[in-house]
């Protein structure tokens, strides 16, 4: 992170995974441009997956990527 970086959120980092995987990036292109784990691309994977209710409550802050 540099200084003109800003953290935007669990929801926005897993529609913007969702969004490359849509369109054809590879995991290593993800995690060049996220600059995440491998880990943590695996998790956001299951997340990305999820029904549209959980990932609904995830974007209204209602619950969290740890839930």
């Amino acid at each position: 992170m540099n200084e003109t970086s800003e953290v935007i959120g669990d929801a926005a980092n897993i529609h913007v995974v969702k969004v490359l995987k849509e369109s054809g990036y590879d995991d290593q292109e993800i995690l060049k441009a996220t600059g995440k784990s491998v880990s943590w691309l695996r998790e956001t994977e299951k997340i990305v997956n999820l029904d549209e209710t959980c990932l609904e409550n995830l974007r209204s802050d209602a619950i969290n990527r740890t839930v």
